[in-house]
């Protein structure tokens, strides 16, 4: 439990009688979170308190006692601000009340002023051979997203028969434009290693975002289906990622799949967080830090728990199940995707490509979800 968290609990019980309430939310008393941090009469080293969802005198302490629950009740380990964003209970108005300075409900609201322009982007860095999930990737923000043009941005052409398959379709390779680039070995003061591509590719999307805006997509994931109207009223969109691997953190960020407005706040201030860089550490620039980011400012950043399901060892981890953290949790043992055509916007393969994808042959013979996939982008595209 955080130094806050205990001093929460401790004004609520300690100083019970200082704070009274007015259906379930405390009224008469400066919840600042400075006030709270300043005060010495708060200090505490235990907490009683035991889970986030209720506020309310609990079964054998004295008539009218408050208690605010926060942990050891089976809800959660420790409470974090994720918990409190949408949470519609006392509790979460009055937490949100002391760390954002607003009972309302902390999320990004759509602008339809300007929307999230039409164009895509893809990075690829050190150059080799198109392979056959790139080619189609490439095929499914043209066809399915149904994107104005595609920009590849990156040091050195693809290479290949598949590359030379789009170079060939004049309807197809008009609409798609090689921005040469070289990657970024220093951000700020801080060096990127030559081998760190993933980490070159963070500082190169959050640059396109901030000049031009628009739909990201790694070289390895596929559009199922295209956005809304309403979706691309967001300033910045990405996904949790699936994998447990953010700790302290309850989660993180992924951008493999990542849209948003032109200079929009959000990727100013993911920007300048890069000012530290985290070499030592992998994916703490590009995949934790935004999550640090994402708690301290959640208006700004919308999460899609229905943008794309990270498919690892041909097993695909959608994230608005509830125990998608669950490496045994995915879409083969609990059927988690029921139709990918509507519950999803894409599928990302991490590692490693699925064998149905080895070339187009291939394809053709195979059954199942990712031949079926593979299948209607090309069919999209009028290639078969």
């Amino acid at each position: 439990m955080t130094i806050l968290e205990q001093k929460l609990c401790a004004l609520l019980t300690t100083n019970a009688h200082l704070v009274p309430f007015l259906s379930g939310f405390a009224r008469n008393y400066s919840f600042s979170v400075p006030t709270i941090m300043a005060t010495k009469t708060l200090q505490t080293t235990k907490s009683m308190c035991s889970s986030v969802s209720v506020l309310h005198s609990e079964p054998g302490l004295p008539r009218n006692t408050p208690c605010v629950l926060v942990t050891g009740a089976k809800i959660f380990d420790f409470l974090n601000p994720m918990h409190i964003w949408e949470l519609s209970t006392p509790f979460g108005r009055l937490a949100r009340k002391l760390y954002y300075g607003t009972e309302d409900i902390v999320k990004p609201k759509p602008s339809y002023d300007t929307l999230v322009p039409n164009i895509g982007h893809m990075i690829w860095i050190g150059g080799g051979r198109m392979d056959f999930l790139f080619y189609l990737a490439l095929l499914s923000k043209l066809f399915i997203l149904k994107v104005d043009v595609v920009y590849l941005h990156g040091d050195m052409e693809p290479k290949g028969e598949y590359w030379q398959k789009l170079k060939q379709n004049k309807r197809i390779f008009d609409r798609i434009k090689f921005i040469t680039r070289p990657p970024p070995y220093r951000i700020y003061q801080g060096e990127v290693e030559w081998y760190y591509r993933s980490l070159m590719s963070d500082l190169i999307r959050v640059d396109i975002m901030i000049k031009y805006g628009g739909i990201y997509t790694d070289t390895d994931a596929i559009w199922t289906k295209p956005l809304t109207h309403e979706d691309r009223g967001y300033d910045a969109v990405a996904s949790f990622d699936w994998v447990d691997w953010s700790y302290p953190f309850p989660d993180s960020v992924n951008f493999g799949l990542s849209y948003g407005k032109r200079n929009a706040p959000f990727w100013r201030i993911f920007r300048d967080s890069m000012r530290k860089l985290h070499n030592d550490v992998h994916g703490f620039t590009g995949v934790m830090m935004p999550y640090k980011l994402l708690e301290k400012y959640p208006h700004l950043i919308r999460i899609d728990k229905h943008l794309m399901a990270i498919c690892y060892q041909q097993k695909c981890h959608p994230t608005y199940e509830a125990d998608y953290h669950n490496e045994s949790h995915n879409h083969v043992t609990v059927n988690s995707i029921r139709d990918w055509r509507v519950d999803l916007h894409a599928l990302h393969w991490t590692h490693p490509n699925p064998p149905e994808y080895a070339n187009e042959t291939t394809l053709m013979a195979a059954t199942g979800m990712f031949a079926d996939v593979g299948r209607f982008v090309l069919r999209a595209a009028g290639l078969i």
